[in-house]
């Protein structure tokens, strides 16, 4: 944790410092060519993101199915006040927002 935060700190102050006392390297693409591969390595992590809530979500609709739990387990989960339609709701949100963002990043 300590490395990233360091990293990050010393990226930061070092981005100010004047161009004669320290240089990044530096990454030039065409501007066409830039866009393109943006928009593919966005495509990409927006579907393994809509990949993963997807695993979750069938997770957590297993996981509250009151057939596959023993007495135990379906007892702790009313103790938690977990139900299959809110928890599958709140597991819900974040892949239509990442829908959404789908839509809204590659239709305009």
């Amino acid at each position: 944790m300590f490395g990233l935060l360091g990293t990050t700190l010393f990226w930061l102050i070092a981005s100010y410092l004047p161009k004669h006392l320290i240089s990044f390297p530096t990454l030039s693409l065409s501007p066409l060519l830039s866009v393109e591969v943006l928009r593919m390595i966005a495509l990409v992590l927006l579907l393994s993101f809509a990949a993963i809530q997807l695993v979750l979500i069938w997770s957590s609709y297993r996981m509250l199915d009151s057939t596959r739990q023993s007495p135990e387990q379906v007892l702790q989960t009313q103790k938690m006040g977990l139900g299959r339609g809110t928890e599958l709701l709140w597991t819900c949100l974040p892949l239509v927002a990442t829908v959404a963002l789908l839509l809204v990043v590659f239709l305009y």
